[in-house]
Parts: C-alpha cells; structure tokens; sequence
C-alpha cells in the first residue's frame, strides 16, 4: 500500500491523500477493494471512503483519495484497504481469499 498527499508535501490536517494499493486479481469483478479511513490509528473507528473492483484480471494498482480532517483529530491517523471476495462492504472480511492491509501515519496540525 502506497499513501501520499497529492501535493507531496507532508501529511497536515486538510491535506488531500491519495491511497493506492497494488492487487492482485484472478477473475474480472469477482473481487472489491473497499478503502476506509480512520482518525484515530490508537482507537480506529473505520470510515468508509470509497469501493473498487479490479478492471481485469491480474496485477493492476487501484486508488482513491481522501481529505484528512481539519479539526485536530489526531496525531496517529491510518487507513485500511479491505480486499474480498463477494459479500458485502466491510472493513474487516473474513472470506477465504480476503486480506486487510493497514498503514499508521502522522499528521501534522494545519499551521505547521
């Protein structure tokens, strides 16, 4: 999993992220790869960004991004990338061929 700002500058409050993760898929759409966000990394409640199926099968990066919040919500902020197989959105699956990658970042206060 890759995570930067667009602008390539260090992660502050407001910054916008982009959140890529490298998959691999054996079937075109039989799999999604939900992205989620977090605050919070020390006590992670996960906020859904956004889902995306593979385009093809095989190796393919996919990404989305993200605004950090403003409002000072932490130093210690993560996300997560939830790839699954069928079923339903959720930021930890537990289908056979499943797997959740988390990556903890700081961030830095707007002024800085």
């Amino acid at each position: 999993m890759l995570v930067r700002t667009t602008d390539r500058n260090h992660f502050k409050e407001g910054s916008r992220i982009m959140v890529e993760e490298t998959v691999y898929s054996l079937i075109k759409h039989k799999y999604t790869i939900d992205f989620y966000y977090t605050a919070d990394a020390n006590n992670p409640l996960w906020t859904w960004i956004n889902a995306l199926p593979p385009t093809d099968g095989g190796q393919q990066l996919l990404g989305v991004t993200h605004t950090l919040p403003n409002n000072g919500a932490g130093f210690l902020q993560a996300v997560r990338v939830n790839f699954r197989s069928g079923g339903t959105r959720s930021y930890c699956s537990d289908g056979s061929r499943d797997d959740a990658d988390d990556l903890v970042f700081a961030v830095f206060p707007k002024g800085v």
